[in-house]
């Protein structure tokens, strides 16, 4: 029960919304990917969490972890740039 003093088993690797750790700990050491602003769509893979749509105008950040405005470059070097696509 929250707010008992008792412990939930949750797996960090791929909660939505404990990922990579507890949320709300002191100090907290997850995310909780659902709460990302501006995602549409978000996973928890690997303890990290992946946002793979964005609302409205904002896109997927190079990292994959956030939504930002606009056209962002690659991160890792590369030439190509990251847009998101409206159908």
């Amino acid at each position: 029960m929250a707010g008992s003093g008792t412990f939930e088993c949750v797996d960090i690797q791929n909660s939505l919304e404990s990922c990579g750790g507890c949320v709300g700990g002191s100090p907290s050491t997850g995310e909780d990917c659902s709460a990302i602003p501006g995602a549409d769509a978000v996973s928890c893979t690997q303890g990290r969490c992946r946002v793979t749509e964005c609302r409205g105008n904002l896109t997927v950040s190079a990292y994959g972890n956030s939504c930002v405005e606009g056209v962002i470059s690659n991160p890792r070097g590369g030439k190509g740039i990251f847009r998101r696509h409206s159908a």
